[in-house]
């Protein structure tokens, strides 16, 4: 099936990507996303800028996403991705990776280098 991206003035039409489950789209892949973020309590800064979106009044002048943010934000979405892939009953991905070792290297070091 040929999809098409429609394109408009700032944009030309172009094929795009087949969505990996039907009614998989870009826009709910961003709500999903963003629903993730206020879940494991990403702060306001990097919540606005991970979405594209400016921050309006002086908080957007003023507060500016840190590398703590950046690292913590991380480990929580990483802590999403392992409890989905344990609930699915996964212990690889794609085959090469084991899942089953990951959450507490990747913990330990996330927190190690902060």
């Amino acid at each position: 099936m040929n999809f098409v991206r429609q394109g408009n003035r700032h944009v030309p039409s172009r094929p795009a990507w087949e969505p990996i489950i039907p009614g998989a789209d870009m826009l709910a892949l961003r709500h999903t996303a963003d629903s993730y973020q206020s879940q494991i309590g990403v702060a306001e800064p990097l919540a606005y800028e991970s979405m594209g979106h400016k921050r309006a009044g002086i908080k957007g002048v003023y507060q500016k996403p840190t590398v703590e943010m950046r690292i913590a934000r991380l480990v929580g979405l990483e802590e999403i991705f392992q409890r989905a892939m344990r609930d699915a009953g996964l212990e690889t991905l794609w085959g090469r990776v084991d899942l089953r070792k990951i959450p507490k290297t990747v913990a330990l070091e996330v927190q190690d280098a902060a």
